[in-house]
């Protein structure tokens, strides 16, 4: 089921069931005149919304990206931009990045997103202040299920743990 939200100018904003969509009807909207469509998914808004939550009581600031210093004990910053792409959230104590954080909705097998956070640990910016690169810390999370693992370990691969670690441990 959809439903028509706002018509601005020459924009359609339209919310279905797990997603919303913007469509741009501007003429110029591609190079063709073709009409340009965004998605964003809102499931995943929703992962990322329940870790947030979790974040938060496990004693971490969660911001987005840009909004706020890194002077704090704990900041997960949201949509952090690395050379290998955009990481859901990355985990700095005391001003040093220390590992990042993947939300995936609910029902995802968390155990298949190892991999893609790992290339999140490698993809720090080598001038950005870490505790060492590639970062040692990965979470992997639905909001109702966390995974974490540390790189330092032997036997590193991904565990279920019951919460996020606070900043200071």
């Amino acid at each position: 089921m959809q439903h028509v939200i706002r018509w601005i100018a020459t924009a359609v904003v339209v919310v279905s069931s797990n997603a919303l969509s913007f469509a741009s009807t501007a003429p110029n909207a591609q190079t063709r005149g073709e009409a340009a469509h965004f998605s964003f998914d809102m499931l995943g808004e929703g992962a990322r919304t329940a870790s947030d939550a979790l974040l938060r009581a496990a004693g971490w600031d969660a911001v987005d990206y840009g909004r706020q210093y890194i002077s704090k004990p704990g900041v997960a910053f949201r949509e952090f931009p690395l050379t290998t792409g955009f990481a859901d959230y990355l985990l700095y104590v005391n001003g040093e990045a220390v590992g990042a954080g993947e939300a995936k909705r609910a029902g995802t097998t968390l155990s298949t997103v190892a991999e893609q956070s790992q290339k999140y640990l490698e993809g720090l910016k080598a001038a950005l202040p870490s505790a060492q690169l590639p970062l040692p810390f990965a979470y992997e999370s639905t909001g109702t299920e966390t995974y974490f693992r540390d790189e330092r370990d032997p036997d590193a691969r991904s565990r279920r743990v019951f919460a996020f670690h606070r900043p200071e441990t």
